[in-house]
């Protein structure tokens, strides 16, 4: 927000085997949301200066700032999409509410555990996917009176499940799509495919296009951001105990090369989104567990770590220098 970092967390929520149903309704107390202030803006160097959001979510997911610093948000618990205004705007209540509180479905009016949104540069469309048990992305235009009143349409969807054991892995077959980018340069929306260990790119109609899964690539994929030419993307921690550690990587969004990959000092241990400046000059991942944002800068104008023990480990592409420091414990993201 206004070129400010802003981090959406769960305060004292955590999501474990009792967290659902199986018909996947919320399995905890409908009556009370976080207590805490869920959304956090910091500046840049890891202050907090503005913060709201408590009394309101229950288990948040993921969170997209568009062009004019509105704030999308999903929340898993409440199967819900919500559009907030800059800093969650004058009375902190949404401006725009999609899906059925505490009810998944897979109808126009319903979502399920609907995890990721991209907007648009000029914010007349965007993309939703939905998420955990639809595995589909859906497509909206979107207008905005003169007195704030919002009206969506859906243009189109694309998208289902392959399930964890199914061996079809098709350009269609998501086994949970966990991250949405738009690269519209390209003319592309780009999915991070996440137990299938890939990133579905397809045309901003919902037309395959390209599968990046290039060798060496992780085999979860949970975050995923575009900037410059430039798909940038976090592995999450593998079942196998033997498989490569999470990382993160930079791949040419064209070819689908490697170009280089980041990590920090000890190791990322449990990624869960990134996100890139439109100028790829900055780029923050965020952690499960441990709960951390770290914030890594390219280039000649790193900021100063806060400890030597902060500093960056990457193997970047040629003439790319990586510098990273943690910025803070800012919650269960």
């Amino acid at each position: 927000v206004y070129g400010n970092a802003v981090i959406f967390h769960r305060g004292d929520r955590t999501w474990n085997g009792n967290t659902f149903k199986s018909d996947n309704t919320y399995g905890m107390d409908r009556n009370t949301p976080i207590p805490q202030d869920t959304v956090l803006t910091v500046n840049s160097s890891g202050h907090i200066i503005n913060r709201w959001g408590k009394d309101f979510f229950f288990l948040p997911h993921m969170i997209t700032i568009d062009t004019q610093n509105n704030i999308w948000v999903t929340d898993v618990a409440l199967h819900q999409v919500f559009k907030f205004g800059p800093y969650g705007g004058s009375d902190k209540k949404p401006l725009l509410t999609l899906g059925t509180r505490f009810q998944p479905g897979s109808d126009d009016s319903h979502y399920c555990k609907p995890t990721s949104v991209a907007v648009s540069q000029d914010t007349k469309t965007f993309y939703v996917a939905d998420g955990y048990c639809n595995s589909r992305v859906i497509k909206y235009s979107i207008t905005v009176t003169s007195d704030g009143k919002h009206a969506v349409n859906k243009i189109t969807e694309w998208g289902k499940t392959a399930g964890v054991m199914s061996i079809k892995k098709g350009p269609y077959n998501f086994n949970i799509p966990h991250s949405l980018t738009l690269a519209e340069d390209k003319n592309l929306v780009c999915t991070a495919d996440r137990e299938n260990g890939r990133v579905l790119c397809f045309d901003t109609d919902g037309k395959f296009v390209r599968n990046l899964q290039p060798e060496g690539f992780g085999g979860r994929i949970f975050g995923i951001s575009y900037a410059k030419e430039q798909l940038y993307a976090v592995s999450g921690p593998e079942f196998n105990p033997f498989a490569p550690k999470p990382v993160g990587y930079i791949l040419d969004i064209e070819s689908g090369n490697i170009d280089g990959t980041f990590q920090v000092t000890g190791g990322l241990q449990n990624p869960h989104d990134v996100v890139v400046s439109p100028d790829a000059s900055t780029l923050y991942v965020v952690e499960l567990s441990p709960f951390v944002v770290w914030k890594l800068t390219n280039g000649g104008h790193p900021p100063n770590p806060s400890s030597s023990s902060d500093s960056a480990t990457t193997t970047p592409r040629p003439n790319q220098s990586i510098v990273q420091f943690l910025i803070g414990m800012l919650g269960r993201k």
